[in-house]
């Protein structure tokens, strides 16, 4: 199908959590940093203040916790004052094994559609706004540095987005080098960032000198850097970092408040 463009109605970008994080709907976002800054922690504080703020539900679907351990984290968020335990009704989660959402078959690599209608489901039956998939690479059946099955993957996920009128949001790790080069640095195909239409990245506080801030790392603050933003979200980003696109956020509590 062809259209003129002056017949075709503009529609401005839409943002979930506008007040806190921006996370675009329709679309997908990623949140990469290297292991253990937080970011699943993050996408918890994401649901919550989403059922704060907005009343919404999410969906949370993660492979590196069972679902207790999602649960104690988050009774550790609620136990430090940074979440409220009546939001937990408001967030669900996927319990079953990760499935690939694109995979090969017969040399073809193609999306999983049958999977893929099963997650728009699932997501319309509890009415979420948000789906939190953690890690990307347990979802992804191809190549991660192959442009081409990138692409189709995250063409997937947009569908779903798409379609259930959703914020997918992907929890990608950085790359693991012996070399400083290697460290903090976006991890496989660049294909993974080009087809999502913001993507923020989580890293351990700095002293002047460079060195890790080891009493914030501590505490639980991190810096959340708004890497990629192609609808707007800086707008509201903005509001939260004064005007940066970057910014000092508490992700989990002080060490000594873990359960």
């Amino acid at each position: 199908m062809i259209e003129r463009l002056d017949r075709i109605d503009p529609v401005k970008s839409n943002f979930i959590l506008t007040g806190f994080i921006p996370l675009p709907v329709g679309a997908v976002t990623i949140l990469n940093s290297d292991g253990g800054q937080g970011k699943s922690r993050l996408s918890f504080l994401l649901a919550d203040k989403l059922a704060s703020i907005e009343g919404s539900n999410s969906l949370i679907w993660t492979t590196e916790d069972s679902a207790g351990q999602v649960r104690t984290a988050f009774d550790e968020l609620v136990y430090a004052g940074m979440a409220q335990k009546k939001n937990m009704k408001h967030i669900y989660l996927v319990m079953r094994d990760a499935v690939q959402l694109a995979y090969s078959e017969r040399g073809v690599f193609k999306p999983n559609t049958e999977e893929i209608k099963k997650i728009s489901d699932h997501v319309i039956d509890i009415d979420a706004k948000m789906l939190v998939l953690d890690p990307l690479l347990s979802f992804y059946g191809g190549n991660e540095n192959d442009n081409s099955q990138a692409d189709i993957f995250m063409l997937s996920l947009v569908r779903i987005a798409q379609i259930c009128s959703i914020a997918i949001l992907l929890i990608h790790h950085n790359r693991k080098g012996l070399g400083e080069k290697d460290a903090n640095t976006f991890r496989g195909a660049t294909a993974f960032h080009n087809k999502c239409r913001c993507r923020y990245s989580l890293s351990a506080c700095k002293l002047p000198n460079g060195d890790v801030d080891l009493v914030k790392h501590q505490q639980g603050i991190r810096v959340l850097k708004l890497e990629k933003d192609s609808w707007g979200a800086i707008k509201y980003f903005s509001k939260l970092s004064d005007g940066k696109i970057e910014t000092e956020i508490k992700v989990m509590p002080e060490r000594d408040k873990w359960i």
